[in-house]
């Protein structure tokens, strides 16, 4: 089973206008999408469409609908991977744990025939229940360290302390014993921001899931206290203003909010 979770750490680091810095201990699942439904059979604790204490759902990723999510990325491959074809996908992710779930960003790596890396989508969710959807094309091989960057023009809100100007550099490693997953925010050729998820590999078992949540017991359920714990930190301690949330208008973006659309996402 390709299928895994990693233990480690995410940090975030903010570098101008002022400097601060945070890390926390992560657990991030890896899951080959193909092998959802056998996972689900076999590792006691995970159900896939259906309650569990740790569970994934098709309809918690990208538009609406409870379509899989294999399914739901062709209306976004279109648009990514130049012709190429994508055989085979990993979602880097944590999912539901006992039903709460919130992902500030998601990965989807896309690997062609031969196994290598030729597209991938990020997934960013902001606490204003909006979504959007980067897809990540034109690969850019790091010989020395194997991994993966991408460019993509910065096209969502998501802190309030930063405006819509600059672009992310994307840096996506092998899913391999090690992972580091990274990006950049660059504006005026300046890196303002830049954040990280590492960790190492575990095979997903039943022992190991469960192993895994008694070493990270309240990781995902304190996201979002701590990102409102940072942002209190950074306005009201280091002064930063507020930028208001744009009304959004990008076609990738996806509303999840009561009495807007439920779905804006590229034509199939």
């Amino acid at each position: 089973m390709n299928s895994r979770l990693y233990l480690g750490e995410l940090m975030h680091a903010r570098l101008h206008p002022v400097e601060h810095a945070f890390a926390y201990r992560s657990i991030t699942f890896v899951f080959d999408l193909d092998e959802l439904p056998r996972i689900s059979q076999q590792v006691r604790g995970f159900g896939y469409n259906r309650f569990a204490p740790v569970a994934l759902h098709d309809r918690d990723y990208l538009h609406a609908g409870s379509e899989p999510i294999r399914e739901k990325l062709g209306r976004y491959w279109k648009h990514a991977a130049n012709g190429a074809s994508i055989e085979r996908v990993e979602l880097v992710t944590c999912p539901r744990l006992f039903h709460y779930v919130f992902n500030p960003v998601s990965f989807y790596y896309g690997y062609g025939a031969d196994g290598t890396l030729v597209a991938a989508i990020a997934e960013v969710n902001n606490t204003f229940r909006e979504r959007h959807v980067y897809v990540l094309s034109e690969p850019q091989h790091d010989e020395a360290s194997g991994a993966i960057r991408f460019q993509h023009e910065k096209e969502f809100h998501v802190s309030p302390m930063n405006d819509m100007r600059g672009r992310y550099t994307f840096r996506f490693s092998p899913l391999a014993e090690e992972m580091a997953i990274g990006l950049d925010l660059i504006r005026d050729e300046q890196t303002v921001l830049t954040a990280a998820l590492s960790g190492r590999r575990r095979v997903l078992t039943t022992k190991s899931l469960w192993q895994g949540l008694l070493l990270r017991p309240v990781s995902i359920a304190l996201t979002v206290p701590r990102i409102v714990w940072q942002a209190a930190v950074l306005h009201y301690g280091k002064r930063l203003p507020i930028y208001r949330r744009p009304v959004p208008t990008h076609p990738m973006t996806i509303l999840r909010r009561p009495g807007e659309n439920e779905v804006r996402a590229p034509a199939g």
